[in-house]
């Protein structure tokens, strides 16, 4: 889902925010992410963006490793808090090609 970017971090007019993709665990490994980014991707590309961002839980190295193989960036930091814990989101980037 790309939507109007609702990120701390400096927002441009050329920027959207990737949100909620996801697979299935049994379909971790069989190219279907990949798939799915690009076509989110493409998706950003013709309707005339320029940079994608997203924010994924800090501790999600699996999510993390998946996002930085598809060219996103370090971008910033957001906290959120479950009941009296605070964690933390990672926000990345990454600059489109057109």
């Amino acid at each position: 889902m790309l939507t109007a970017p609702d990120l701390p971090i400096a927002i441009g007019p050329g920027d959207i925010e990737l949100k909620r993709i996801y697979a299935l665990s049994r379909f971790h490994g069989t190219g279907l992410g990949g798939a799915l980014m690009e076509l989110a991707l493409d998706d950003a590309r013709r309707a005339g963006k320029s940079r994608v961002l997203l924010g994924v839980y800090g501790e999600n190295a699996r999510a993390r490793a998946f996002y930085e193989r598809h060219g996103f960036t370090l971008s910033g930091k957001r906290d959120f808090r479950v009941g009296a814990t605070v964690h933390q989101d990672v926000i990345y980037a990454r600059a489109l090609n057109r």
